[in-house]
């Protein structure tokens, strides 16, 4: 896997985990909230690397509400730590992607500025011991 696609593949899963804990947040604020709707938020990877989230409207018809709690709301709370708890993972994966390739990008660019530095001292000639 090339560097470039590497980074674009840990940028697009925080901010992808980002977007779940956003949406898990907002149905749990919302939780108690007359007639509220929670939001489903799924990832999806795509083809060229890298995953989005779709976000949708969850069922939360009048039968589901009577059988997820009995204050009669729609949204599921243990649903909603999970969602968060892989999103924290997700994001803390990503994250380390992200330094690793960071810190793999700083060896490399160490390693060409080394190089750049033998082929000055290669092109500047004899030193003052070899002109004696």
């Amino acid at each position: 896997m090339r560097l470039g696609t590497a980074l674009t593949t840990a940028v697009t899963g925080v901010q992808a985990s980002a977007r779940v804990l956003e949406v898990s947040s907002h149905n749990t604020a919302n939780a108690v909230t007359d007639g509220f709707v929670p939001l489903e938020a799924s990832m999806q990877s795509l083809a060229s690397g890298g995953v989005r989230v779709r976000v949708s409207r969850g069922a939360g018809g009048p039968d589901a509400a009577e059988a997820l709690a009995p204050t009669g709301d729609s949204t599921d709370l243990v649903e909603e730590v999970k969602d968060m708890v892989v999103g924290v993972a997700v994001y803390r994966a990503n994250m380390k992607s992200l330094r690793a390739a960071a810190d793999t990008e700083g060896v490399l660019l160490k390693v060409v500025a080394r190089d750049d530095d033998d082929d000055k001292l290669d092109d500047s000639g004899p030193d003052d011991n070899e002109r004696r």
